[in-house]
């Protein structure tokens, strides 16, 4: 039992501990650590504020809280016990009655002789001290009061805890020790009455926090030091209130009694005295603070004397170091040491003290930056250390100082801030300090500041003498500036610093030799401008000076300046870097940042005129004409059988095109060749600048070494000696390269430019480029061999034979060598190269010249392609006596000025270029171009981002870019000009041939018959044809072979032949007699048509008018097709009638057509029978006409006779807006709808003629003429013009066309004297291109045929097409009464005019009309011409003479001149007999359609109308 109750009571005591430790390890996991907030503020007068705890604990008995509320001390009259608890430290005992006070220490009770203060300590009267002890220490029973004796001979007063009985101040009076009044007590001083106000401002201005405040330390010793240093001349209050005016900026106002005021008034006041150190602004017992009393001085202090050293580099005298001294006082005006500069006495930033010693090192420019923490500057400068500078001159013994002037930035003057303009208001001081933490403290001194002063920027800059040849220098200056720090956040608040060092010397001389450089230079750079301008505009063959020559001239002076500002760059740049680093005695100093901002503008002007110069160049070489002339011909195969007749027959062998693509890939190739290596430039310069070390050369030091320690100061790049030295490097290397390219490796490795002409002649191929209108260059290529396409051993057979000199040579020339000329060309061979290769360039673009609805232009490409091969090598073989040419060399002064003195007037010039200067047109022969950009855009590039690295990966991004942009867009040239390669769907072939095969197997396969090839163009067809139609169209084509590339094929017509073409169309009419007698003012016309288009897009009409009087004759060329021609031939003669007719015939009409009845004809048409008339469109036709006559009916009255004038002019512009308002509507029937579509799209001018009597109406609205055959008494014929062409030739019309649109159109509306840049003629009939609105062109088309929208043309809108109509049909109508001498008129398209002149054409017709030749001088020209050659001539012309009438037809006869006419004004059978037998696809590239009417006119019968008028 008693076991059981043990066991019973072990397991309670186990479960009550195991439940203890369970709610005991809970509370431990779940407690939170919580304190409550208190502050000793918060407690009680009985408690203490805890520091242990951080709460309010209890004071022990008769105890309470001390002032600072951390403890406990012991109630009034209770005196302290020591204890030895722990827990209670002391206990406090109240004292004995007897002895009610308790002593000064607190731990003793004594009794008082007076009365007891707040404390319970005894109190003494005034003047007397408190005594409680013996000398040994024991307390008295009582205290005692003893008096201090305040005259003499102690002069004693109680000390500030008035225990002991002290010493006065000396500036109390001399008989007692208190300041009695009217004397003033401040500071511990007793001043007598007058000698200061007290009324003083101790207030320190803030300006750039725009406050300011009462500052603690001004309070309290403002006055007493002012007072101090003016009664009694104290050293220590002298020096401690100029402290407070440095601390207040050294600002002042006339109307303040601040710092500086006080310190000014008291300077004042003691002018009288001697000055200190012969220094007339050091007063006596002052500080030195002011260079004078007002501003106005710094000239004078800083540029008046040199200072007595000098600076050297190197040698034996050199001398580079800087030695300052600084004169510290503290904030009470006490002088702490003399102290040298060079450490971080002034340079706030914690840099090494290595580095810092760098700052005075003569030479070398010195600047850091750090940003300071403004808790870090409280700490360290709790109170400000004021400097007076000097710079230690040196002399042993007779050591001298000299004082370097300050100037203050923040410094005001009457509240101006003088030292921030210019010199002469500058107000130079003395005496600076680094940080001011103390007169920002507001209450107390023991109060943190609620502003700080930090000088944020001190500069010490040197400038040197003039001229100097011995290093002189004046005396440096410091600038110092403030900066106002407003205390928020002292932990996180940062302020920045800079110290720097800057040497400067006067720069207005060398200004002034850059300035003059640039303007001698630049009156040079004009006049050469001028240069290239003249020649430029010979070469061109235009004399007129325009704005594109006003342009030019700008482009070139651009280039040429910006060579003048490239060179006085460079050379100011390596000047200052050579006479600065390598001087011994310093006699140059580099310009300061600020004044090397021209020199940047002088860089920036380089780059960018340099820029324009070479995007003009590159330009230029883009869109370059070239052409390569193939001299091979197809060489003959074996003879095969003709089964058909069983006839052995010759078949040539096809030219090789392998030939000349393979010399458009070398030439390709050698568009952006160079002398120089761009990838090598790059490195080598960045070698020589980060390797090497040469950078350092452009550091602001004087020291030329290139190696520098990583750890030592490294100076600010100069802009100057970066940019000199970066652009020298780059020439030099560049120059190298260009030197050793020119002398070794053209000569012993590779010469492409000497290859590319060997290959010309290796493969038979010419080069003609033409780098201005009429001046280019020609590379002779023709094989000496007289074909290319041969095979490997043939080839090496032919090259062995010019090695051993069995074969003639490759010059142009017979028996020369000189392969490469510069041409310059005639205006005539300009003008037909440009007319082939125009009907090339006009794909995707309406056109006056080419309607291919009938032909397929890759073939018609082709063709001219052997066309423009066929012309230049006749050129150079001298087949074309019109266009020859002449061989000669060039003058030496033509080759130093560019530019030939002779004129090509009659025959071209070819002359001897042995420098293959063709290179001109490549990088190859820009180089000098090429490296100045490249040298500028490098340097532009470091100097925006000081970095050489950055430059030079930009510059060689930049050389890539143009290089893809100069290869890309000469291919493209390259493809298009030389008429190679110009369909879409071949530029893939040809962008693969030209960006360069390899060469092996070009060479080895490229030479070697290959098959056929054809040029494929985009078919710009007017009006599409179906398939069908095209391949009927192409089996109907004559079959001819053009299989050789330069071959032209041609027949010899003979006359007949010639005869029976130039008469297919002629038609002549006389006008009938009635009684034997003509009484109409015209005899007859004579008309006929040649066409040069297939089919032919001129037309003609004629007819007599019925139902009034008069005859009317038109011509109307079409372009763009012939449907607007052939509408206009059909209608406009019945406009014109129905315009003429009176209301009562326009009633008549009317009603006829009401009633049903026939209509009396208007007109009696003049048809050839080939003439065609539509007949699907008449019913349209009617409609449109009747519509016009009935609105005439509206307008008109009855007895109202029509003005021929307003008729003319009606009849234009009406049929004009119907042919418009046809298209716009449409028509249900397909055809038609398609039709008035056709007419409306294309396009044609029209002259017509209106004779009644001797009345003469020339209507005109296009570049078609009208002229009058006039016979002289003599018998000889004049032409009188009745037209005007409206084209880019009449400048009247082209201001009409520039004022009907805004002047921002100015430059696009006429463009290469087209329209647009489109249409030649700027007047016409259609052209709804030109006229509708871009809105209207694409609803039209949107809801027309199908066919149209397969057309190129009708979807192409033209360029700068902004403010339609650009185009109108209103026609020019000039009136001529005839006269008995007007013989006759001729009214002929433009391809009469084209080829001959008016005077010409009036001289044909009238003689032969009047059957009498006048011979003409027969001219040469400039051919060389022998006797027996020119009776050959003569007796050629007799013998055309006596067979020039046998034409029937007058216009005939006229076409046949206009066709065959040769040199001597005679008609050629050969000639004539080419130009006929050209194909129909390749006539068009000779000369255009031509359509003539002649009116002979009855001068019997106008002599008797005019008789009959004027009776």
């Amino acid at each position: 039992m008693a076991t059981g109750t043990l066991l019973f009571v072990v397991d309670r005591q186990m479960l009550c501990l195991t439940l203890f430790f369970v709610i005991h390890t809970h509370l431990f996991h779940c407690q939170q650590f919580t304190i409550p907030f208190k502050d000793p503020s918060g407690c009680a007068v009985e408690e203490f504020f805890d520091i242990s705890s951080l709460s309010c604990a209890k004071c022990g008995a008769n105890q309470r809280q001390s002032s600072s509320g951390l403890g406990c001390i012991c109630q009034t009259g209770y005196k302290t016990k020591n204890f030895s608890s722990d827990k209670v430290p002391f206990t406090c005992e109240q004292c004995p009655p007897d002895k009610p006070a308790v002593t000064k220490d607190g731990f003793g009770c004594i009794r008082c002789p007076g009365r007891l203060n707040d404390n319970g300590n005894c109190q003494c009267p005034s003047g007397n001290i408190l005594v409680e002890r013996y000398v040994n220490g024991t307390f008295f029973d009582e205290a005692r009061c003893e008096a201090c004796i305040g005259n003499s001979p102690a002069f004693t007063a109680p000390n500030s805890n008035g225990d002991r009985c002290e010493r006065c101040q000396a500036t109390f009076s001399n008989t007692f020790c208190v300041c009695t009044p009217p004397n003033a007590l401040a500071g511990g001083l007793c001043f007598p009455p007058g000698s200061l106000s007290t009324n003083v401002n101790p207030s320190v201005s803030y300006a750039q926090l725009a406050f300011s405040l009462q500052s603690a330390w001004f309070v309290e010793n403002l006055y007493s030091s002012a007072a101090a240093c003016l009664v009694f001349s104290n050293l220590t209050a002298c020096q401690a209130l100029g402290n407070m005016c440095v601390m207040n900026m050294h600002s002042f106002s006339g109307l303040s009694t601040d710092a500086c005021s006080l310190f000014n008034s008291i300077s004042r006041s003691k002018a009288a005295l001697s000055s200190v150190q012969d220094i007339s602004y050091w007063r006596a017992n002052l500080p030195w603070l002011y260079y004078g009393d007002e501003p106005g001085l710094a000239s004078q202090v800083l540029q008046n004397r040199p200072v007595p050293i000098s600076f050297s580099f190197r040698g034996p005298k050199k001398n580079t170091d800087i030695q300052l001294l600084a004169a510290v006082y503290n904030v009470r005006g006490e002088f702490l040491k003399w102290e040298p500069i060079g450490g971080n006495n002034l340079q706030l930033c914690p840099e090494p003290a290595f580095k810092q010693a760098a700052a005075f090192s003569f030479g070398t420019t010195y600047k850091e930056m750090c940003e300071l923490s403004v808790a870090e500057l409280l700490a360290i400068h709790p109170e400000p250390l004021f400097y007076d500078l000097f710079m230690d001159l040196g002399g042993g013994d007779n050591r001298k100082l000299l004082p370097l002037p300050t100037l203050v930035q923040n410094q005001q003057y009457n509240g101006q801030f003088i030292n921030q303009g210019s010199m002469k208001n500058w107000y130079l001081s003395r005496r600076i300090f680094l940080v001011d933490a103390l007169s920002g403290r507001e209450k107390t001194l023991s109060s943190l500041p609620k502003v700080i002063r930090v000088a944020t920027s001190i500069q010490i800059r040197f400038q040197l003498v003039p001229r100097t040849q011995e290093g002189q220098i004046y005396p440096p200056l410091v600038s110092v500036s403030y900066t106002d720090v407003l205390i928020k956040e002292a932990n996180s608040q940062t302020v920045s610093v800079t110290f720097s060092v800057e040497y400067e010397m006067d720069q207005s001389e060398a200004r002034t030799k850059t300035d003059t450089a640039l303007g001698v230079l630049g009156g040079l750079a004009v006049l050469y401008s001028l240069l290239k301008t003249v020649s430029w505009k010979r070469r061109i063959a235009s004399p007129l000076i325009d704005m594109e020559t006003m342009l030019k001239f700008l482009l070139f002076y651009a280039g040429d300046l910006a060579n003048v500002f490239f060179v006085v760059t460079v050379g100011t740049g390596l000047y200052w870097l050579i006479f600065y680093k390598a001087q011994q005695f310093v006699s140059v100093l580099l310009p300061l940042p600020a004044q090397e901002e021209q020199f940047e503008t002088y860089i920036g002007c380089a780059f960018a005129l340099k820029a324009v110069q070479f995007l003009h160049k590159l330009i230029l070489q883009v869109t370059v004409d070239v052409f390569l002339i193939d001299w091979e011909r197809p060489r003959s195969k074996g003879s095969r059988t003709v089964p058909a007749t069983g006839e052995a027959k010759q078949e040539p062998s096809p030219v090789s095109i392998w030939r000349t693509y393979f010399v458009a890939n070398e030439w390709n190739e050698l568009q952006t060749i160079r002398k120089i290596s761009p990838t090598f430039q790059i490195m080598a310069v960045l070698f020589f600048l980060e390797v090497l070390g040469f950078s350092s050369l452009a550091l602001r030091d004087p020291w030329s070494t290139l190696e520098r320690s990583p750890a030592a100061y490294t100076p600010p790049y100069s802009l100057i000696l970066r940019y000199g030295l970066a652009a020298t490097l780059w020439i030099c290397i560049g120059l190298l390269q260009v030197i050793f390219f020119t002398v070794f490796y053209e000569h012993f490795v590779e010469d492409k430019i000497r290859q590319f002409v060997d290959l010309c002649s290796v493969s038979n191929i010419s080069v003609l480029l033409f780098s201005h209108r009429c001046f280019g260059y020609y590379i002779h290529g023709r094989s000496v061999h007289g074909h290319a396409d041969t095979n490997m051993e043939e080839m090496n057979n032919n090259l062995k034979r010019e090695r051993e000199s069995l074969c003639g040579q490759r010059g142009l020339l017979p028996n020369t060598e000189i392969q490469t000329f510069q041409v310059s060309f005639t205006n005539r061979l300009r003008q037909q190269y440009d007319r082939i290769q125009d009907s090339l360039s006009r794909r995707n673009r309406p056109s006056r010249l080419i309607d291919a609805s009938a032909a397929n232009l890759s073939d018609l490409q082709f063709r001219a392609y052997n066309t423009m091969n066929h012309f230049l090598g006749s050129i150079i073989d001298h087949a074309h006596p019109e266009m020859d040419y002449i061989v000669k060399d060039k003058l030496t002064m033509e080759r130093v000025i560019g530019m030939e003195f002779l004129e090509p007037i009659d025959k071209s010039i070819f002359y001897n270029d042995e420098r293959h200067s063709f290179s001109d047109v490549l990088f190859y022969g820009n180089e000098a171009t090429l490296l100045i950009f490249d040298t500028l855009f490098f340097c532009v590039v470091d100097l925006g981002s000081q970095n050489f690295v950055l430059a030079a990966v930009l510059t060689y991004l930049q050389q890539a870019i143009f290089r893809f942009i100069r290869n890309t867009l000469g291919r493209r040239n390259l493809v298009n000009k030389t008429l190679q390669l110009s369909a879409r769907s071949t530029m893939p072939v040809a962008s693969q041939l030209l960006r360069g095969l390899p060469r092996a197997k070009v060479f080895a396969f490229g030479l070697a018959p290959c098959q056929h090839h054809q040029a494929h163009f985009f078919p710009v067809t007017l009006w599409p044809m179906s398939r069908q139609t095209s391949l009927v169209l192409e089996r109907q084509q004559p079959s001819r072979s053009y299989q050789s590339s330069s071959v032209l094929c041609s027949y010899n017509l003979t006359p007949p032949q010639v005869n029976s073409i130039l008469k297919a169309n002629e038609y002549s009419f006389k006008v009938p007699e009635f009684d034997g007698k003509n009484v109409s003012s015209v005899l007859g016309f004579e008309s006929n048509q040649l066409p040069a288009n297939a089919p032919i897009e001129d037309r003609r009409s004629a007819a007599t008018c019925l139902q009034t009087r008069g005859m009317l004759l038109g011509v109307f060329d079409g372009h763009a097709g012939c449907a607007c021609a052939q509408a206009l031939c059909e209608r406009l003669f019945y406009y014109i009638a129905v315009s003429l007719l009176p209301h009562d015939t326009l009633c008549e009409l009317e009603a006829a057509v009401e009633a049903g009845r026939p209509l009396s004809p208007i007109l009696q048409w003049h048809k050839h029978p080939n003439d065609y008339f539509s007949r699907e469109a008449q019913n349209l036709y009617f409609n449109s006409l009747r519509t016009y006559w009935q609105e005439l009916i509206d307008l008109t009255s009855p007895g109202e006779i029509p003005d021929t004038r307003e008729a003319l002019l009606s009849a234009f512009k009406r049929l004009d807006n119907d042919i418009s308002l046809e298209a716009q509507v449409g028509d249900p029937n397909a055809f038609l709808h398609y039709w008035v579509l056709r007419v409306a799209f294309s396009g044609a001018t029209a002259c017509v003629a209106h004779i009644d009597g001797p009345d003469l109406f020339i209507a005109n609205a296009g570049d078609a003429r009208a002229v009058l055959g006039v016979q002289e008494e003599d018998g000889s014929f004049t032409a009188h013009t009745l037209s005007n062409d409206h084209s880019a030739q009449n400048e009247s019309e082209v201001a009409r066309i520039r004022s009907e649109h805004p002047p921002s159109e100015r430059k696009t509306v006429i463009r290469q004297d087209r329209l647009l840049g489109l249409l030649m003629p700027f007047r016409a009939f259609g052209d709804v291109k030109f006229k509708w609105s871009i809105e209207l062109q694409k609803r039209v088309l949107e809801s027309g045929p199908d066919q149209l929208h397969e057309n190129e043309h009708t979807k192409f809108i033209p360029p700068n097409y902004h403010t339609p109509p650009y185009l109108t049909a209103e026609p020019e109508i000039t009136h001529h009464r005839l006269r008995p001498q007007d013989r006759f008129m001729v009214i002929g398209s433009d391809g009469l005019w084209e080829t001959l002149h008016r005077q010409e054409v009036v001289r044909i017709v009238g003689e032969y009309l009047t059957g009498v030749h006048q011979c003409q001088p027969l001219k040469v020209g400039g051919y060389k011409v022998t006797l027996g050659q020119m009776q050959g001539l003569l007796e050629e012309r007799k013998t055309r003479m006596s067979s020039a009438f046998e034409d029937q037809n007058s216009a005939t006869h006229l076409m046949r001149h206009a066709v065959g006419n040769n040199e001597f004004g005679t008609v050629d059978h050969e000639r004539l007999s080419k130009m006929l037998s050209l194909p129909e696809e390749l006539a068009r590239m000779y000369r255009d359609d031509i359509t003539i009417i002649i009116t002979q006119f009855n001068p019997h019968v106008i002599g008797a109308q005019r008789q009959e008028g004027q009776s």
